[in-house]
């Protein structure tokens, strides 16, 4: 997901993934299969999941579907994988359907945030030249990560400067509305605007499982606001078999 993300529109709406998988019982979808059986986050055309969304604002249901490589406008930029989110609830700040596009670089899955379709169905970038290192190919318990980059630059805006820096933790079981899974992956990253100093002005909290991908996200506002703090959980999940 995250991904506009769930994650960036939150935030703005708010004013602004190597530890082993054990066995786990899944009630909630079909999880992926063959070359995407053992993915944190798996990248597989036609899959589903549904998420509750929780605010101190209301609730809604955001479903995202996996679409699978995309062209890019313009130069010689490789396809792009993307996921499409749609909120199925009350608008809240969040687009009715935002794409979200994903690619492999310096060992991470990295996310581009700033996605749009042009009218030909090609992606365009809107002002982020890097994306968001997010989940390591190979996550380890213990390592840790620093990035910055820049969102919705153009050449008439530098746009705003990010500092995120993600460590790999592990938890032994979590429950969710898809079902309870036994073990799963967590990755804390703090979020820091470069104006802001050392504090973080964000901190996120997101779980991984083998095979079916993001189960919970937990956005944090580390000033304590109740109204800046969100709960993703998943409720539904599936995968082309």
């Amino acid at each position: 997901m995250r991904r506009t993300s769930t994650r960036v529109a939150a935030a703005l709406l708010a004013g602004a993934l190597s530890v082993a998988v054990g066995g786990c019982r899944r009630s909630g979808g079909n999880a992926a299969s063959g070359e995407h059986a053992d993915d944190w986050f798996p990248m597989q055309p036609g899959a589903r999941w549904v998420y509750e969304v929780k605010t101190e604002l209301g609730s809604l249901d955001l479903e995202v579907a996996a679409k699978g490589e995309v062209a890019v406008r313009g130069g010689d930029a490789a396809p792009l994988f993307v996921m499409e989110e749609t909120n199925r609830g009350p608008s809240m700040g969040f687009a009715e359907t935002s794409p979200v596009a994903y690619r492999r670089e310096n060992g991470y899955l990295a996310r581009f945030q700033a996605v749009d379709y042009d009218g030909d169905g090609k992606l365009r970038m809107l002002g982020q030249a890097a994306p968001t290192w997010f989940l390591p190919d190979e996550p380890k318990a213990g390592a840790k990560w620093h990035q910055e980059n820049e969102l919705f630059a153009t050449p008439e805006n530098p746009g705003g400067k990010m500092r995120w820096d993600g460590e790999v933790r592990a938890v032994a079981a979590l429950e969710v509305p898809a079902g309870k899974f036994d073990e799963a992956l967590q990755i804390h990253t703090e979020y820091r605007e470069a104006e802001a100093g050392e504090k973080p002005t964000m901190e996120f909290d997101d779980y991984y499982v083998r095979g079916v991908g993001l189960i919970r996200s937990v956005t944090h506002d580390p000033s304590g606001d109740p109204a800046k703090s969100i709960e993703i959980r998943l409720k539904e999940y599936d995968f082309p078999q």
